[in-house]
Formats: C-alpha cells, structure tokens, sequence
C-alpha cells in the first residue's frame, strides 16, 4: 500500500505545475519523500529519488523564471535530503545508486575523492 502511494505523489509531481507543486509543499511533500530515502525497499527509494529530481527540476525553472535561487534545493538540504541521497551512493541497488548519482551531479558539485 505504501508504495502505490508513493506513485501517487510521485505522479502528481510528475503532471504537476510549478504552482500545484508550491501547493504541495505546504502539506510537506518534501518531507514524505525524503523520509522513503531511508526505505529498506530499492524501488520506493528509487521513486523517491526520482521524484525529488523532478520537484529541483521544476525548481530550476522557477529559479529562472523569477531569477532567484532555486527554493525546493534549500528545502532539500534543510530536511536532511542532501545526506541521504549522498549516502545512496553506497546503496546496494545499482539503479538507487544511479538515480541518486544523477540527482546529485545535476544538482550539485561534486567532488572527486583523489
């Protein structure tokens, strides 16, 4: 039941606008999708990172938009997001180990370990 729950939201970001998606952070989906990065099942934490890249992609356009930064990153790292997605890299599903490297490299600088 969970996860078809999460592919609700996970749609709903999907087929959202930017103003239905500010909507729906004040009933705190950031929160609901961040805290599935924890999950112990490879395919909601999958979703999870999927969908969080979607929400900073539509964040990125309206950072463009309206010329200011990108709110929905700040919310992110603010929630522990950040973290969480780093630690994926480390996961043992390759595909979470590629949606989270994605989100970070389009989203983030990274930093060789040399």
């Amino acid at each position: 039941m969970r996860r078809e729950a999460l592919w609700i939201l996970s749609n709903a970001v999907v087929g959202c606008n930017i103003d239905q998606l500010i909507y729906m952070f004040q009933y705190r989906i950031m929160d609901c999708f961040c805290d599935l990065l924890s999950n112990e099942d490879a395919k909601s934490v999958e979703i999870a990172v999927d969908s969080l890249s979607q929400i900073l992609k539509k964040g990125n356009i309206l950072a463009k938009t309206k010329g200011c930064e990108n709110p929905f990153l700040a919310e992110l790292e603010e929630k522990g997001g950040v973290q969480k997605i780093e630690d994926l890299q480390k996961h043992a599903s390759h595909d979470v180990y590629e949606a989270a490297l994605r989100l970070l490299e389009k989203n983030y600088e990274l930093e060789d370990d040399f």
